[in-house]
Formats: C-alpha cells, sequence, structure tokens
C-alpha cells in the first residue's frame, strides 16, 4: 500500500500550509514512498477524500481540512493524528507499516543509541536462534573481549557494543 496525503496547494491558511509541510517534510526526510494528493486541482480526488474521512473526523460546519492521511484506502489520521504519534514515536504503526530491526536503529534519538551502547543487550535463546544467521561472535585478539557483529562474516559490520 501507498502512503497518500491530501493536501490543498492553494490554501489561505498559513497554519494549514505548515501542518501540510510538517508530514511531507516527514515522510520525505524518512525516505517513506508516498503520493501527495493536491484536492485543489483534482475533484474527483478531492470528493474521495471528503467521502472516506470518518465523520467524527469532519467538523460542525465545512469540510475536512488538510492534510488528510491515508494507507491505500484505509484512512490514517489528520495532522492531530499524526502530531500525537510523532510524540508518542508511534508514526509507523500510526501509518500502518511496519518497521523493521534495521532501521529502527536508523529512527533512535541520540540518547537511545548512548543508552544501547552501555547496556548489554539480554538474549534469550529464542532470541539468538532467530538471529544466528544475522549475528555470529567473534574475540578481539589481545583483548578478552567479545563483539557481536550483523550480518554475514563476508561483510559483517561492527555492532556498537562489546560483551565481556
Amino acid at each position: 500500500m501507498v502512503i497518500r496525503v491530501f493536501v490543498a496547494s492553494s490554501t489561505g491558511s498559513v497554519g494549514v500550509k505548515k501542518h501540510q509541510q510538517a508530514v511531507v517534510s516527514f515522510l520525505e526526510a524518512n525516505h517513506l514512498s508516498f503520493q501527495q494528493v493536491d484536492i485543489t486541482m483534482l475533484e474527483e480526488e478531492r470528493l474521495w477524500m471528503y467521502h472516506n474521512v470518518p465523520q467524527d473526523k469532519h467538523p460542525e460546519r465545512g469540510n475536512p481540512l488538510t492534510p488528510q492521511i491515508f494507507n491505500g484506502d484505509r484512512y490514517c489520521g489528520d495532522y492531530e493524528d499524526f502530531f500525537q504519534s510523532m510524540e508518542n514515536n508511534a508514526v509507523f504503526p500510526f501509518l500502518g507499516l511496519c518497521i523493521s530491526p534495521a532501521s529502527e536503529n536508523f529512527l533512535l534519538s541520540d540518547h537511545e543509541r548512548t543508552a544501547r551502547r552501555l547496556f548489554k543487550p539480554t538474549f534469550t535463546h529464542r532470541d539468538f536462534v532467530c538471529a544466528q544467521d544475522l549475528f555470529w561472535e567473534h574475540r578481539y585478539p589481545n583483548t578478552g573481549q567479545d563483539a557481536w557483529f550483523y550480518g554475514r562474516r563476508a561483510n559483517a559490520v561492527p555492532l556498537l557494543f562489546c560483551l565481556t
């Protein structure tokens, strides 16, 4: 499914323009594929958006304001919902996307990355068995420390922590 962001290119509201730009900028910065749909140019898309936004998201008077976010035909939310998901670090579930473990580290804040470097991970046997084709252990020569490497042995990348 493709993320569709409904925007209005000729809106007179500065707030709406900023909200639209915030959503689009976030999706571009995280290299997420999306389609930007301008409802001022496409009448059928505007009517489709108005029809598919849930009734509880309609204002008391008038039509729903942009940006409105859909994943395929599934309604994700408006800017307020998007902003709440950003505050809760839950944008991917909000958009209906799965996050891969490899991209999870990319999305961590500096504080979270530092915390992961400082604390030893605890692997259960099941976790190790599931990850055994991705991780392998290597003993650094003359140090007595073990390091975990990510990837195949030929092109392994050292992780940011050591196990002793």
